[in-house]
């Protein structure tokens, strides 16, 4: 490093959440002039804004200009009630809202530091120094000892290498001592080697499926994919990069966070005051409903700890011989064993002689397990099951309720409903990310809402992929660092408790999990911070889009982090997400995305290649194998 290190502050130092500078002036309008303000208005206060700086510059004699200049030529006569000193102090309080801090420029500028340089902040901008040192202070990237220019205020530019003088006169500062770090390729690559200042090229790029927003956004009316963009870019930037963070900013929380937001506005509506979040599906739903409460402080957020398989006894009517088989009847092996699973069965020794549903009855009643035995458990797992239902406030005669799950067959919300109706409770709404094609449909009123319906999905040609992208959702996007629910317990006289299988939760499974929800969560924050940009319905329906454009052609570098993801349904049917293929893979069908698999092993070129060849030699291998 050289004696004096400066630094360009906006693109290099922070970034905009919102995409475009303009996109400020659009949040502007919407904040100045109310939510409810129409197309025609925010346009027309975006439009004056646009060109008061076009006239400030084009009347200026210096080399730059203040945002006091700008104004003084905006007309908004229009706009009677609006007065320029707080469209000011609106537009700085804005532009605070949606800067962030690039982690890469914070680093080098501590190196710097480190090495006993004196640090400069050097910008073009319209906004004073005052402002941004704050702001540059608020994330520790301004200290003590160091200096800010602002082109705005000397009337000097970068573009036009007078501001390097400038401050090279006031400081004293020797060209060939001198070093600059900047985006900007002219003003701060090509100018200040002309002055013969070393100077670095930092320009942050964007990731692929960054860019496939930026280039597919709508653009009438309608920054909804540019802004989506520059929220997942902000918080690449101001995290430690990683392919977890990069995933999860690209490919999660465009899908969940305004799907999310779409379910507390849809509830808001209905007048449902308590959202339960259902385990494990739901956790992360829950910890992105959070940072939306304060704009819906009607609803209530309640975590609900449940599984199918702790639904599964209560949820049940008393059984007789006929319906005890039909519980297995037609079911592979894999179904067999899940069914067991969930009738909290795990005798080993059964198991291994369980080879047909036809089987499983007089083997059952060999080991014990009788009707009278599990009529017995289904009573009393459905009483215990209800009185942790009415400890968290879900059974109540009072208030309006709704579940929230990310896909199924509705299976879980009709085993709910019946426990509580059973009891004289009403029953609940349900919302849903997708529900299959075939999920159980409502004998009466429609008592559900979802995004996504499996049966639209079966007549498009790329249906497999959508099925691979609702996989990736339960096992990689939807990751907690809790064991599944098994069943419930009363601990005292008024408190009831969860038990937890005894399966093993993996490290790194915690890790992505925190991962998911921390990026989520910024994200909602942003979105939120955005909204007047973003159409929430046409963002989740790109996002879903973009997840589907990435199962039908991976990308190798985020497949990294899909390696050894458990996704089997229970400990008795053992398969993973990924890995890179071999023989033992192929020989136990233990792969549950065997596209990916090859991509990750083989790359681009051989996928597109090797995918379809192996699909037809498989079956052979295994067979030989």
């Amino acid at each position: 490093m050289r004696d004096f290190v400066s630094f360009d502050i906006f693109d290099t130092c922070l970034c905009r959440s919102c995409g475009s500078p303009q996109n400020v002036f659009t949040l502007l309008a919407y904040k100045a002039l109310g939510s409810n303000s129409s197309i025609s208005e925010i346009s027309d206060f975006r439009y004056i804004r646009i060109q008061g700086e076009i006239e400030a510059r084009k009347c200026s004699r210096k080399d730059d200009i203040t945002i006091q200049e700008i104004y003084e030529k905006c007309d908004f006569s229009v706009f009677p009630n609006l007065l320029k000193d707080d469209l000011i102090q609106l537009e700085m309080e804005i532009e605070e809202s949606v800067l962030f801090p690039i982690k890469k420029a914070q680093n080098i500028i501590s190196q710097a530091r480190q090495e006993g340089s004196r640090i400069l902040f050097i910008s073009d901008m319209y906004l004073p120094s005052s402002f941004l040192k704050r702001v540059l202070y608020k994330y520790n990237i301004f200290k003590e000892g160091d200096t800010l220019f602002v082109s705005g205020e000397i009337g000097k530019s970068k573009a036009k290498a007078s501001l390097f003088k400038y401050i090279a006169d006031k400081e004293n500062i020797s060209f060939k001592h001198w070093e600059h770090f900047g985006d900007n390729f002219f003003s701060d690559v090509l100018m200040p080697i002309k002055l013969g200042i070393k100077s670095h090229w930092r320009k942050v790029g964007y990731t692929k499926i960054q860019s496939f927003y930026r280039k597919n956004d709508i653009g009438l009316n309608d920054d909804t994919l540019s802004c989506n963009a520059a929220i997942s870019h902000a918080i690449q930037v101001e995290e430690k990069d990683s392919i977890y963070v990069q995933f999860a900013a690209d490919l999660i929380a465009p899908l969940y966070v305004p799907f999310v937001y779409h379910v507390l506005q849809d509830a808001s509506k209905r007048g449902i005051r308590k959202l339960y979040f259902l385990s494990r599906d739901g956790y992360i739903l829950y910890q992105i409903a959070k940072i939306f409460y304060r704009h819906f402080p009607n609803i209530e957020l309640k975590y609900l700890h449940v599984s199918r398989k702790s639904l599964y006894y209560p949820g049940l009517d008393q059984l007789n011989s006929e319906s005890l088989m039909l519980l297995f009847a037609g079911k592979s092996k894999n179904g067999i064993l899940e069914e067991l699973d969930n009738l909290h069965i795990d005798n080993k020794e059964l198991i291994c002689k369980i080879q047909t549903a036809e089987q499983v009855v007089p083997l059952l009643q060999q080991y014990g397990y009788t009707l009278h035995y599990i009529n017995e458990e289904i009573a009393k797992q459905k009483e215990l099951c209800l009185n942790y239902f009415i400890q968290e406030g879900l059974a109540d005669k009072t208030v309006k309720s709704a579940i929230v799950d990310l896909r199924g067959t509705r299976k879980c919300q009709c085993m709910i409903n019946n426990i509580l109706n059973t009891s004289g409770y009403p029953s609940c709404f349900a919302y849903y990310m997708e529900v299959t094609y075939n999920r159980i449909i409502p004998k009466g009123n429609i008592d559900y809402d979802a995004l996504i319906y499996g049966d639209h999905l079966l007549d498009k040609s790329n249906y497999k992929y959508y099925s691979y992208t609702l996989y990736l959702l339960e096992h990689y996007f939807s990751l907690t660092g809790f064991s599944r629910v098994s069943s419930y317990c009363k601990v005292s006289e008024e408190k009831y408790a969860v038990n937890y299988d005894n399966d093993k939760v993996e490290p790194a499974s915690i890790f992505i999990s925190n991962v998911n929800i921390r990026i989520c969560q910024k994200y909602a924050e942003r979105f939120i911070t955005n909204i007047a940009l973003i159409n929430s319905g046409s963002l989740f329906q790109y996002a879903t889009k973009s997840l589907v454009n990435f199962v039908q052609s991976p990308d190798r570098h985020y497949l990294k982090a899909l390696i050894g993801i458990d996704t089997s349904e229970s400990q008795l049917t053992p398969k993973i997400l990924i890995d890179k293929l071999s023989l033992k893979h192929i020989r136990q069908r233990d792969l549950s995305w065997f596209d990916g698999a090859v991509m990750l092993t083989f790359g681009k070129i051989p996928f597109i290649i090797f995918k379809f060849i192996f699909r037809r030699c498989i079956p052979l291998l295994r067979n030989l194998l």
